[in-house]
């Protein structure tokens, strides 16, 4: 029986002898998955981390370090009139399709309550109105615009600026004729002559540039008023496409200087402005103390001879 049972007992030895090495040999293979996935974490940050700060300098710096200053700037808002001199009649009155389109264009320049192409126009053009118009709506070209809101009577005060810089970028030379400025009863309006209007009369040329004419930065009225006088409104806004019909603002050069700096304005204070009819980039930078330069740069401008209106630029004051 002894043999026996040392057969036994060597069998169960070599179960636990297998078991043992089994038992040895299963920590081996676990390690392998963890070294595997090691490679799929680690490439993933490196691609991710460079390109992202890349992009956004470079459409920034680029385009302005390119660019060339021009020696004129157009006007925001200018646009060459159509030459169609076909007789149209606005309302009660006559005007050319030239002077139709012109108000048509500083109705959207504008777009306030003065109906610019329509119903504001109480005097056009071809017409005789005598001695208060000094002759100047017998050709084409000038029309008079109302600035009375009706029923009510109610001069609309608030819109006679903006209206003017859109009739100015559209190519008009306009002004506004107040209360008993031309004859003892004479209403508060508008006068309006088309720039380069083939058509236009004498004494409506000589509006534009003669002595007391709006390309001498003057109001346009003749001698028994005082003339010349000086513009309350500004001076002439100047297109490349009137400078192609030979105008050209006849001022001094020291009155063509750039306008100073509005008051209240705080070095570093961030603000924003939209751009107007007739802004040209230097004029806007110069009204906020900083330089043409500074506002391209800001704003990522592409090109500076002009502007478009409505564009809100940002403006650090004195940058």
């Amino acid at each position: 029986m002894r043999p026996a049972k040392n057969g036994h007992g060597g069998f169960w030895m070599a179960v636990a002898l297998t078991a043992g090495l089994l038992a040895g040999c299963s920590p081996v293979p676990t390690p392998s998955p963890t070294a595997a996935a090691a490679p799929t974490v680690l490439p993933s940050p490196v691609p991710s981390i460079p390109p992202s700060p890349q992009p956004t300098l470079t459409p920034s710096l680029t385009p302005t370090a390119e660019l060339t200053w021009p020696t004129v700037f157009e006007p925001a808002g200018c646009q060459p009139p159509p030459e169609d001199y076909t007789r149209v009649e606005l309302g009660s009155w006559v005007i050319n399709r030239r002077t139709q389109a012109m108000l048509e264009h500083a109705a959207r320049l504008y777009g306030g309550e003065i109906d610019l192409a329509g119903a504001a126009v109480t005097q056009g053009s071809y017409h005789d109105n005598g001695a208060a118009s000094f002759g100047t709506h017998l050709g084409g070209g000038a029309v008079d615009l109302s600035v009375i809101r009706l029923p009510e009577w109610v001069v609309l005060w608030d819109e006679i600026g903006p209206a003017l810089r859109a009739l100015r970028a559209a190519g008009f030379a306009a002004w506004l004729r107040d209360y008993g400025e031309l004859s003892p009863d004479s209403p508060i309006h508008i006068h309006a002559v088309a720039v380069g209007d083939a058509e236009l009369s004498a004494a409506a040329e000589a509006q534009l540039t003669g002595e007391a004419g709006y390309f001498r930065g003057y109001d346009g009225l003749p001698a028994q008023f005082g003339a010349p006088r000086p513009d309350r409104f500004g001076g002439p806004v100047v297109c490349a496409w009137m400078r192609a019909k030979g105008y050209e603002d006849l001022r001094p050069p020291e009155a063509r200087a750039l306008p100073t700096a509005l008051p209240d304005l705080t070095p570093g204070q961030t603000l924003t402005y939209t751009v107007e009819p007739g802004d040209t980039l230097p004029a806007v930078a110069a009204r906020f103390g900083t330089q043409a330069e500074a506002v391209a740069r800001r704003n990522g401008l592409t090109r500076v001879d002009t502007l478009a209106v409505g564009k809100v630029l940002e403006i650090v004051v004195g940058e």
